[in-house]
């Protein structure tokens, strides 16, 4: 099996923490030809990565990867011991996936000089603390998202979460997690975990 991915996607950085923490045997290659080559399109039609290789099919979107993953290498499963807790770690997932994700554009616009009002800004902020509290109230982990051990969640959470952090340190926006303690905590904590340092590591040396 092959992933294709960057060390800079988010998406593709998912992956890379299950991979690693699971040590399977995928081997990680940078996109054919680059983004949006021909070569890539030629994998995948969106273009888009990760795009997983198997010997005879390809496999797309990050989250359809991981729960392949799962099912191919149960072993050292990132998944719940419970059908209760799978579906937290899967509402944690969809959380960032859904509302996460968009909330990042106002600060990426912003800093690619698409849209300089700062209104827009403090509005993302504002959007920023909805999504905040939806974690807040879903986690029941300590120093992971779900449960006592790494997850699918923490995979999709933190490297958003790391971009989130640079986006704001460079608009000069201060996005405090006081009144959200547990998240706050898994911030601080998640990164203690081998995988997810190594994964952080790797899109830091691109930046």
């Amino acid at each position: 099996m092959k992933l294709y991915t960057t060390d800079g996607s988010p998406f593709g950085a998912r992956v890379k923490i299950q991979i690693y923490k699971k040590n399977l045997p995928v081997e990680i290659l940078a996109p054919p030809g680059g983004m949006g080559s021909a070569e890539l399109k030629s994998l995948s039609p969106s273009a888009k990565i990760p795009v997983l290789a198997l010997e005879d099919s390809i496999i797309i979107e990050s989250e359809i990867i991981q729960e392949y993953l799962e099912d191919k290498f149960p072993k050292l499963s990132l998944r719940g011991d419970t059908a209760e807790t799978t579906a937290h770690i899967r509402m944690l997932s969809g959380i960032t996936d859904i509302y996460l994700v968009p909330a990042l554009q106002p600060f990426r616009s912003y800093l690619k000089g698409e849209n300089e009002n700062r209104a827009n800004l403090q509005e993302g902020v504002e959007n920023l603390q909805y999504i905040f509290g939806m974690y807040e109230y879903f986690m029941t982990g300590n120093n992971f998202a779900v449960s006592e051990k790494l997850s699918l969640a923490d995979c999709a959470m933190i490297p958003l979460f790391y971009y989130l952090r640079c986006f704001s340190k460079a608009v000069d926006v201060d996005l405090s997690l006081t009144d959200f303690p547990r998240l706050a905590n898994w911030e601080t904590n998640i990164k203690k975990d081998k995988a997810v340092d190594r994964v952080l590591q790797e899109i830091e040396a691109t930046r």
